[in-house]
This record gives structure tokens, C-alpha cells and sequence, in this order.
């Protein structure tokens, strides 16, 4: 199992038959959705041992993305303190910085029709 993450809002959980989606989108300045799905190469679900695997992968993935949701919720609850310090994002935060760009003019688009 690999996992991918493509810039700003695309994770990829990547197995030999198979790739689990999440596609995070923005719908307020706090709030988001989640859309998710499963890709399964032509064949596989052949396979008798598929729903036991099936299952394996989803189980593994959704234990891993739970653990990084609960860090994403106290990121969120951290930046929220009047003690958080603001500036600049590090070189490291590429995709962040990305998120961020594609987000402003879809923000100052609606703004200015409203």
C-alpha cells in the first residue's frame, strides 16, 4: 500500500488492484467535504480472496486517515489561539501554499458578488 498526496486537495491510497480517492473541497473559511471513492482495476473483483482484501486495505487506510484527522482538528483548534504566531509559510509548506493560492480568488470571486 502507498500512499500519495497531490497538491492541494488529492490523496491517493495506491494498492495492486485498486485506488481508494479522497478529494478534500473547501466550502468555508473553516469547513470542508470529503469526497471519497474506490477505483478497482478490470478483474480484480474476480478474484475469491477480493472482499477479504477489500476489506484489509480499507480498514488499514481508514486507520491512518483517522489518526491524521484528529491531528488536523487540534492544528485547527491551535491556530484558532490569539497566541498563534501568523507570518509566512516555511519552504516545507509547498502544498499549503498551493491550497491557499487556488483558494483566495475563489473567495474574492464570490466576495465581489455578493
Amino acid at each position: 500500500m502507498v500512499f500519495a498526496n497531490i497538491p492541494p486537495t488529492l490523496s491517493l491510497v495506491l494498492t495492486s488492484d485498486m485506488v481508494i480517492y479522497m478529494i478534500l473541497r473547501p466550502d468555508g473559511p473553516e469547513t470542508h467535504l470529503l469526497d471519497q471513492g474506490v477505483l478497482v482495476a478490470p478483474g480484480a473483483m474476480r478474484d475469491p480472496s477480493f472482499p477479504h482484501r477489500m476489506a484489509m486495505n480499507m480498514s488499514a487506510a481508514m486507520e491512518i486517515v483517522s489518526q491524521d484527522l484528529h491531528v488536523d482538528a487540534l492544528v485547527q483548534v491551535g491556530l484558532r489561539s490569539r497566541f498563534a504566531p501568523r507570518g509566512r509559510y516555511s519552504w516545507q509548506e509547498g502544498a499549503q501554499r498551493a491550497f491557499n493560492g487556488g483558494l483566495v480568488p475563489r473567495y474574492r470571486s464570490a466576495w465581489s458578488r455578493r
